[in-house]
């Protein structure tokens, strides 16, 4: 993973082999609030998101990957297949209480804190959904009731078969576009991509 900053907005880039991140200034305000990013290398799996200033608690998933993160298909944790751990990062400075976790809209299942560590973990079972994309939503609980979520679309195969994406040279090229999800809002405003001609 490469990591940039001191840019007016948020992008990423896949090109297959190497996550590509540039987080805006805090100091901008071309493309929604000031903030930072925050990255994870959870084994070979890259996770991102950006963390607007002020607001608390904050939740990530850290594996399994993304599927638009996936970088090496040849490892169940990025297309997923068999019992796959979902873990996530989740921090409060008055602690994080309970987390649990869901794929598609099957039912909540708790997850188990690592430790001392802000990490969460529960086995998500792939195979009892069909093979092809998925949603992973985690969910934090403080102790005065505060909540932060957080989800992916995760790609599960039994078989492996993973169809790659055409890629080719250039950010445009292989940018994941936007994400609102993760803070990638896409306008690009003022005299980037899609601004306007001064």
């Amino acid at each position: 993973m490469v990591d940039m900053g001191h840019t007016h907005y948020n992008e990423i880039a896949n090109d297959g082999r190497t996550i590509y991140a540039a987080t805006r200034s805090t100091g901008q305000i071309e493309e929604g609030p000031v903030g930072f990013s925050v990255a994870n290398v959870d084994g070979g799996v890259v996770s991102w998101k950006f963390k607007p200033l002020g607001e608390w608690p904050f939740m990530m998933i850290t594996t399994p990957a993304d599927q638009a993160f996936t970088i090496d298909p040849t490892q169940p944790d990025q297309v997923v297949r068999g019992v796959t751990a979902v873990r996530a990062t989740a921090w409060d400075a008055k602690g994080i209480v309970s987390a649990n976790c869901r794929i598609d809209d099957g039912p909540w299942r708790p997850m188990w804190q690592i430790g001392t560590a802000p990490m969460w973990s529960c086995a998500s079972i792939s195979s009892e959904v069909e093979d092809g994309p998925h949603n992973i939503a985690v969910l934090a609980r403080c102790a005065d009731d505060r909540t932060a979520a957080d989800s992916i679309s995760l790609l599960t195969s039994q078989s492996s078969h993973y169809d790659v994406p055409a890629r080719k040279p250039g950010d445009s090229v292989n940018s994941i576009g936007p994400y609102p999800d993760k803070g990638i809002l896409g306008t690009q405003l003022g005299p980037n991509k899609n601004g306007r001609k001064w």
